[in-house]
């Protein structure tokens, strides 16, 4: 609540006094601010579904390499018990 105040009532490019909250001690300093706007729907839509395609290849991607690792065996030189087996 403390950085809220802050944030939104100093003006741009000056530096606040020392603020404390329950995380710790801060100063802040705004560098820009933008209006709030609103978001046309159509836009908005099509941002939605841009990350849940972008969610779903994540996860295509992540169950594929889980696949990989678990199905693919790995040979370690330098971890070989045997040293001579190691070479055949």
């Amino acid at each position: 609540m403390v950085l809220d105040e802050a944030i939104f009532s100093l003006p741009i490019g000056e530096l606040s006094e020392r603020l404390e909250d329950e995380e710790g001690f801060h100063i802040v300093r705004v560098l820009e601010r933008q209006d709030a706007g609103r978001t046309p729907f159509l836009d908005a839509q099509a941002a939605i579904r841009d990350k849940i395609k972008e969610g779903r290849n994540d996860e295509v991607a992540k169950t594929y390499l889980e696949r990989v690792k678990r199905e693919t065996y790995v040979w370690n030189y330098f971890e070989a018990k045997d040293p001579a087996s190691a070479n055949n």
